[in-house]
């Protein structure tokens, strides 16, 4: 409860100066427990569609802006938010022992130690974002949405249109990024100027690429190969075509049943 409330408080403070500055955004207020910033920081919104916004939050490299790479950070989920990786795992001011430090502190290992970060919150309606009216809000239209928050970004921060461009999210991002990857791969093939977006690459961690596949399908084979179920079991499953997925899982027989839940 008390780290759900400090997040409110953060977020007071990084959007609080976008109502005076919405051209730029620029935070201009220190966070409760870290040091003042020696970088330029940014919050605030890039429209998507014509009802939906995204929130953002932009922090310069703490090395050379100019000429180091831009992360763009998601979350998975899908519909966690990046202010979860932002104040959770590589952001500058992050929480860390709960128990006893129950507010942020700086974090020496801030990704934008050297890189330039952007953190979006995404899909439709997560975290701080504007507009959502229960819009249709398949893998697809992710992508879309995605691709055109990034062009719009690009439009507000042009100066960071040549640097190197990576991907990066964990768990179900390992959906978003790939399908955007490709998306900007395309509009760069159709832009007149020979590509309008420098990506270099992507990286996920602990992704989630395929639910007929990951999660649930993958914790069985992991378990059998490592020596935690036993070998009848897994003999069991595969003669009796037991399919245990982790969205749109068919009726399972009897025996699936039994077999999953000795499994568990």
């Amino acid at each position: 409860m008390k780290i759900h409330c400090y997040y409110s408080v953060l977020l007071i403070y990084l959007l609080y100066p976008c109502a005076a500055r919405v051209e730029i955004d620029k935070i201009t207020q220190d966070l409760p427990g870290c040091s003042h910033w020696n970088f330029d920081a940014f919050s605030g919104y890039i429209p998507v569609d014509e009802t939906n916004q995204y929130h953002y939050v932009f922090l310069e490299s703490q090395n050379n802006p100019v000429e180091d790479p831009l992360i763009i950070i998601f979350s998975g989920g899908p519909g966690c938010s990046a202010m979860n990786t932002l104040f959770q795992e590589n952001g500058p001011c992050t929480f860390y022992g709960y128990d006893t430090n129950p507010v942020p502190h700086d974090n020496q290992y801030s990704w934008n130690t050297n890189a330039s970060t952007l953190y979006v919150e995404s899909p439709l309606g997560v975290g701080y974002n504007l507009g959502y009216q229960q819009e249709e809000n398949t893998d697809e239209k992710s992508a879309e949405l995605h691709l055109e928050f990034i062009k719009q970004w690009y439009q507000k921060y042009p100066e960071f249109k040549s640097n190197d461009l990576y991907l990066n999210g964990e768990s179900y991002v390992g959906v978003y990024v790939p399908m955007l990857a490709v998306s900007l791969h395309q509009a760069n093939l159709t832009t007149s100027s020979g590509g309008f977006l420098n990506l270099k690459g992507i990286m996920v961690g602990n992704p989630m690429t395929s639910w007929e596949h990951d999660a649930r399908p993958a914790y069985i084979e992991m378990a059998y190969f490592h020596g935690l179920i036993p070998k009848h079991l897994k003999d069991s499953i595969d003669q009796n075509n037991c399919t245990y997925r982790s969205f749109n899982q068919p009726p399972l027989s009897e025996i699936c049943e039994e077999n999953l839940e000795k499994f568990s």
